[in-house]
């Protein structure tokens, strides 16, 4: 499990306001909605039914507020989105294309990576949002990656970087950096930096763009990433990309969902879950 979970041990109020603030909306592909747009509403590709959309919110909402661990959360859901036929492969029509292809649904790799998804972009959102909150006192943030084997080795040269809370790069590498990513972030002080004499770099030019193509068969897209230029631990030159999708901060705005642009039984679904929440707080 992320480090990022390690860091809340109380009851994590930012990450779920986070998480709650969002509105829901049916995805066939991952790449339907882009980057803030997640920010906007709760998606799973392919989960085109509002009733098995909301089981897997539902069941995402639960595990941030009481930090259940994906073992009860493969548990609980599974049997559910089994029950509405959400499970396995199934043939679907492309709605971007007309063609009928077999897709995957559920299935417990899906539920990791939506599990692994959900949860670090909520408690990402949290985290940032109190740093922010005390960008006066603590306005410096620094890079921490997992140094472990599973490490990707570009994740592996931010390790221990520090940059002015406001500086461009926690626009777009602020982890997680892609799926699966662990890295996290903790604030520091101008007393932590001067005490371990760390040095304070600037993004400035070694934040660059290129364009990466998205999708498969038919359906394929362009897509931007950004990249960050900087040199590892033995002085070697590495780019630093983030996954398609994740070049973005995802604690940087407030959202609320404008429900006149769902369906209707999205809308719905949405208001109930937010009155039954309302009444549990």
């Amino acid at each position: 499990m992320s480090i990022l979970l390690d860091a809340f041990k109380l009851k994590p109020m930012a990450a779920l306001k986070f998480l709650r603030a969002k509105g829901m909306a049916t995805s066939f592909h991952w790449y339907d909605m882009w980057q803030e747009a997640h920010d906007k509403a709760f998606t799973v590709a392919k989960a085109m039914d509002a009733d098995v959309l909301q089981d897997i919110r539902s069941m995402v909402d639960k595990a941030v507020a009481e930090g259940i661990t994906f073992q009860q959360f493969k548990r609980e859901l599974t049997p559910r989105l089994q029950a509405r036929g959400w499970w396995g492969k199934k043939e679907m029509v492309d709605p971007s294309t007309g063609k009928t292809i077999e897709v995957q649904l559920g299935s417990p790799a899906r539920l990791k990576t939506i599990f692994q998804t959900n949860m670090n972009t909520s408690y990402a959102a949290g985290h940032w949002r109190r740093q922010a909150a005390h960008a006066k006192r603590r306005p410096y943030l620094q890079f921490q990656a997992v140094l472990d084997s599973r490490t990707r080795p570009e994740h592996r040269a931010l390790d221990g970087k520090v940059f002015p809370i406001e500086d461009t790069f926690w626009k777009t590498h602020y982890p997680p950096l892609g799926y699966n990513c662990r890295c996290s972030v903790v604030s520091l002080s101008k007393y932590d930096i001067d005490e371990s004499n760390t040095p304070v770099e600037k993004s400035g030019a070694n934040l660059v763009e290129r364009t990466v193509v998205v999708g498969r068969g038919d359906d394929i897209r362009d897509a931007h990433v950004t990249g960050y230029k900087t040199t590892n631990a033995e002085g070697q030159p590495v780019t630093v990309w983030t996954d398609p999708g994740f070049d973005y901060n995802p604690g940087r705005k407030d959202w609320e969902p404008d429900l006149t642009k769902y369906d209707s039984d999205i809308a719905k679904a949405y208001r109930q879950m937010q009155r039954k929440q309302s009444i549990k707080r």
